[in-house]
């Protein structure tokens, strides 16, 4: 089948940590046999990546460069505002994503056009579906949604972006039914996203890994990774801290990321004097994710709603690290409940308790016959069901029914 993808966020270069989970979709598809093609936007920072399997195609929508501030996670200001530039800009980009959709979609001949978010590539998607005359689904991700949520114009538009496509789907029960209030009659299907278990996976090296990171052999490394935003609860995990310290001292909790919050976070670090228990690595390029992650002990997700309303979809970073073979302490927010069963194969928590995440981790902390025992059933969950080619098999039977 032949599949033009557009979306707003695409990794830009080898190792970039932006949206990976597209590239895995779209990687995943091409692998089964489809001709995939990816249209997005500019960035400053865009490399060729001449081990890439998929044809990106960039668009640019104003001059000068440094403009091009839609997707890639420019576009929020820590994930809770659009930026002030936003508005003036919006219009500039659907014109030219439209354009140069129809385009790549005429070029390759496509069969159907796979938007990921409903704002603004949905809108951009559907308008050349009409013109080219092939069906269009579109995957919400979760800012998208909860843009819509706050603006009556982006609201009007989703909904009526939602009457046109031929399909949704939703990584999280709470998209699910967002996208259902917005536009109570759209077809839409709950789909967990995926990791590559041959990719991530359990290291026959961990120690000479370790060891680059500077994590000594008996140490208990939690690490978690991901944007320095409220959203990410990172500033809770910090808190409770000095609660795992009064139990446990030999441990390490490693923040790996950037992001506007940066600078809050090490000062709250500073301020609770806990230097010595956490490290910042900074930007951890998404070829070297597998490596930091398999090479710890445990791997937290303390997600968490923002004073926006923001919460995260289905973070992928939560599967890697799944498919690792790390015990996980998640919160149970958007898709999370999905892939993780409480003590099952992992701990699932209430995002806003700091009891239940301190407890969760001095139970693995000091319990390593229960860290074995969660790694292999998180890893047997991305195996055997939370895999990207089964996620590309529900997609291609989607495909074939709105063909």
């Amino acid at each position: 089948m032949r599949i033009a993808i557009i979306a707003s966020s695409y990794p830009r270069f080898k190792g970039d940590g932006v949206a990976p989970f597209v590239k895995s979709i779209s990687e995943s598809l091409h692998k089964h046999g489809n001709h995939v093609e990816v249209l997005a936007p500019y960035d400053v920072c865009v490399k060729p990546d001449p081990e890439s399997k998929i044809t990106v195609h960039r668009f640019r929508y104003i001059w000068p460069k440094n403009l091009h501030i839609l997707g890639h996670a420019r576009s929020l200001k820590a994930d809770v505002k659009l930026r002030t530039l936003v508005p003036f800009l919006l219009p500039f980009f659907v014109i030219a994503s439209v354009v140069n959709l129809i385009n790549v979609a005429k070029k390759m001949r496509a069969q159907v056009i796979h938007a990921h978010w409903v704002l603004p590539n949905g809108f951009s998607a559907a308008l050349a579906s009409k013109i080219l005359k092939i069906p269009f689904i579109i995957s919400l991700h979760g800012s998208d949604i909860y843009m819509a949520d706050k603006n009556f114009l982006f609201r009007a538009v989703a909904r009526w972006v939602f009457s046109q496509s031929s399909y949704v789907t939703a990584c999280s029960q709470e998209l699910y039914d967002r996208a259902k209030k917005i536009n109570p009659g759209i077809k839409i299907k709950l789909l967990a996203w995926g990791a590559d278990p041959n990719v991530f996976k359990p290291l026959d090296n961990r120690d000479k890994i370790r060891a680059k990171y500077g994590w000594a052999p008996d140490e208990i490394i939690i690490t978690t990774l991901g944007r320095f935003v409220y959203k990410k609860g990172f500033d809770q995990l910090i808190s409770i801290i000095p609660d795992l310290k009064s139990i446990q001292t030999n441990f390490r909790v490693v923040i790996g990321g950037s992001g506007p919050l940066g600078e809050i976070l090490k000062e709250q670090v500073v301020q609770m004097n806990i230097k010595e228990l956490v490290s910042f690595p900074g930007q951890i390029p998404w070829n070297e994710v597998p490596e930091f992650l398999a090479a710890s002990d445990i791997f937290v997700l303390p997600s968490q709603r923002d004073k926006a309303g923001n919460l995260d979809g289905l973070p992928t970073v939560l599967l890697e690290a799944m498919a690792c073979g790390l015990p996980c302490v998640a919160s149970d927010v958007g898709g999370v409940s999905l892939v993780i069963n409480h003590q099952e194969n992992g701990f699932l928590i209430k995002s806003d308790s700091r009891k239940e995440l301190t407890d969760s981790l001095i139970e693995l902390i000091n319990n390593q016959i229960l860290r074995r025992k969660l790694s292999q059933q998180s890893r047997s969950s991305i195996v055997n069901q939370f895999n990207w080619d089964n996620v590309s098999e529900q997609f291609e039977k989607l495909f074939r029914i709105i063909k």
